[in-house]
């Protein structure tokens, strides 16, 4: 019964296409646009919503990525995490800190920042690479959270987002840390407030059985016993 419990994967809510997509082009500071993201890439990190764009911070050449992924699938989010995927790819970890932000509405975003170096002295690359997860209501800077949830035997609904926010170092690390942090600020609870607006939404459907019976996608958002993730 443990192994069979183990087996199958906890899984979120799932959500209407295009739910992260209402995360705003503006807001404070900054002014965004959407960049396409590879279909490969879609496909190796398994996410089932996503949003990748780049803002701008008015009045500066100040610039970040923003990269959002929700997963069905708890294990899908733990394989991809800067610790793992730059190394992989030709960088070197120089500092990684757990770090709280505090936002412009007075919550605290706990998260990682983690700084990164590629190249010699004469063509160097540096990125500050600030990433967190936000799961069932929670704030958490690493998979730790992801991880013990899928080992409790806990009722829904559940659900999973990775936030990765990126600012190249060219002109000092205390630059592109500095422009993380303030962007998290900005955009930690404006995705905080569009997940759970969503989340409410769908298990409300689900709960009514009118609305259930001419949305059958509704049903799925009933989870599965957790298992042990990736």
């Amino acid at each position: 019964m443990l192994a069979e419990q183990y087996s199958r994967p906890t899984e979120s809510v799932k959500l209407p296409a295009g739910t992260l997509g209402r995360l705003p082009m503006d807001f404070g500071p900054w002014v965004g646009r959407d960049v396409a993201l590879d279909e490969s890439i879609i496909r190796i990190t398994d996410t089932d919503d996503h949003v990748n764009r780049v803002y701008k911070r008015q009045g500066s050449s100040e610039l970040v990525s923003l990269c959002i992924g929700y997963g069905i699938r708890f294990r899908d989010l733990v394989p991809h995490r800067p610790e793992v995927c730059y190394p992989d790819n030709g960088w070197t970890m120089e500092d990684s800190t757990t770090i709280e932000v505090e936002t412009t509405r007075g919550t605290l975003v706990k998260c990682q920042l983690h700084q990164f170096q590629r190249g010699g002295a004469l063509s160097s690359e540096r990125v500050s690479v600030l990433n967190y997860y936000f799961v069932d209501g929670q704030y958490c800077p690493d998979v730790s959270l992801l991880r013990s949830k899928a080992f409790r035997n806990e009722a829904g609904p559940h659900f999973a987002v990775q936030v990765l926010i990126t600012s190249s170092g060219a002109r000092g690390w205390d630059s592109s840390d500095q422009a993380v942090k303030a962007f998290v600020a900005e955009v930690g609870p404006r995705i905080e407030s569009i997940l759970l607006d969503a989340i409410n939404s769908v298990t409300n459907a689900a709960q009514d059985p009118v609305v259930s019976s001419q949305n059958p996608a509704v049903d799925s958002t009933v989870t599965s016993p957790p298992t042990s993730g990736a």
